[in-house]
């Protein structure tokens, strides 16, 4: 009798689930993926407003980005200060923001605890699987591009960091965790030359990407 055929991609779709989507307090949608027991959002978040509708402040330029920094105030601003980029990459928020009790995330989602990040990690290693699985299958620099196995589409979009300036762009890309202590919070990073999610402390004043995790 002959086996029934089923198809990789089958096989593949077994053990994360189909793409769903988030909508946030602006109307943006993003999609969503299962790995293991946890549901992220495949897309950076780039809402403008905390749950309760106040503003995020938003820098277009240097100067004020330096200026919400130095109030230690929430804020955002895109890669270099470019409008297009937003649709693409995501916003960039400072630590202010993931901290505010107001809450950047909508009903039902938050912020990554470091927790939560290191049970991804986790996750990755029993199934001998590495930051390589995550990341994208274009737009890593030297052609390091990833599998994207998992669906989790890490783009190598950089950062703004703590003195105001863009840097990073196709080299890596790095998310804020809940945690954080004195002038510092936590990311957790993808870097074109690792194949290592890594835990890392960032100034709270720099600007990173933010990615949501169902609770």
């Amino acid at each position: 009798m002959l086996k029934p055929f089923i198809p990789a991609v089958l096989l593949f779709l077994s053990a994360i689930s189909l793409y769903a989507q988030l909508t946030d307090i602006d109307g943006n949608t993003y999609r969503t993926i299962e790995i293991g027991s946890q549901v992220w959002t495949v897309e950076n978040l780039r809402v403008s407003r905390f749950r309760n509708g106040d503003t995020i402040p938003h820098a277009v330029n240097f100067n004020e980005w330096e200026e919400i920094t130095k109030k230690q105030r929430p804020g955002s601003c895109v890669f270099a200060d470019k409008l297009k980029n937003e649709k693409e990459f995501g916003r960039l928020y400072n630590w202010f923001t993931v901290d505010d009790e107001r809450n950047i995330a909508p009903e039902g989602w938050h912020v990554p605890t470091y927790a939560e990040w290191e049970e991804l990690k986790k996750y990755l290693m029993e199934n001998k699987s590495d930051g390589d699985d995550l990341k994208t299958t274009f737009g890593w620099k030297e052609n390091s591009n990833g599998t994207d196995e998992y669906g989790f589409s890490a783009f190598p979009a950089g950062c703004r960091d703590n003195n105001g300036y863009n840097k990073g762009l196709g080299e890596y890309v790095s998310w804020w965790s809940m945690a954080g202590f004195g002038g510092s919070g936590i990311i957790f990073m993808l870097k074109y030359d690792s194949k290592s999610l890594t835990e890392l402390h960032a100034r709270k004043t720099s600007g990173r990407y933010i990615r949501l995790i169902k609770d």
